[in-house]
């Protein structure tokens, strides 16, 4: 399998993390004007750019991978099951202050400019964590998927040992091409 698919995931990646990234920025700058009125004030966990670097570094490390490589591939794998974790704690910690809000006392007439636009950024983010989740499994599946191609295997991947047998000497070279055909008798029961 050809690792297009794994680098256009690991680019949309990269994408969703600055997305987090940026969003949890702009939450947290309005939720500094608007702290006293938020039910609950898990934003000071930062949880949407912490994990946009994650999602930034499986993405990265996807587009890395994109030469066939087993181990790195291995890597985005792993990375990216790392970022569907951090997803869905980033995607549960926004949803509940999102679903909490904000109390009453921040009415619309003094602090509209703040409360509504925060409440829109925590959805968007929980929004942007969900994509990036579904996003960071795919690109975990078809990295995997890529890791097991034949192309990226070495070149005597067919060739297995077996444990019964003696192994060659460091320069007997097996070229099973030439060898002579062997007689076989069969008989009929």
């Amino acid at each position: 399998m050809k690792p297009v698919l794994v680098v256009i995931f690991s680019v949309f990646s990269i994408i969703f993390g600055f997305g987090s990234v940026g969003l949890q920025l702009a939450a947290l700058i309005l939720y500094t004007r608007i702290s006293n009125f938020v039910v609950l004030g898990y934003d000071v966990v930062a949880h949407g750019i912490w994990c946009g670097f994650i999602y930034i570094g499986a993405g990265s490390q996807g587009l890395y991978s994109s030469y066939n490589q087993p181990k790195a591939l291995f890597m985005t794998v792993v990375t990216a099951g790392v970022a569907v974790c951090g997803a869905i704690v980033a995607a549960t910690l926004s949803g509940l202050v999102a679903s909490s809000g904000f109390s009453y006392a921040c009415d619309p007439y003094h602090y509209s400019s703040s409360c509504v636009p925060w409440l829109d950024l925590e959805w968007a983010l929980m929004g942007v964590s969900i994509l990036a989740g579904i996003n960071n499994l795919i690109l975990m599946y078809y990295a995997n998927v890529a890791r097991n191609s034949d192309k990226c295997r070495g070149r005597n991947h067919h060739i297995r040992s077996d444990s019964h047998s003696e192994s060659p000497g460091p320069y007997i070279i097996h070229d099973r091409r030439h060898q002579q055909p062997q007689n076989v008798v069969t008989t009929d029961i």
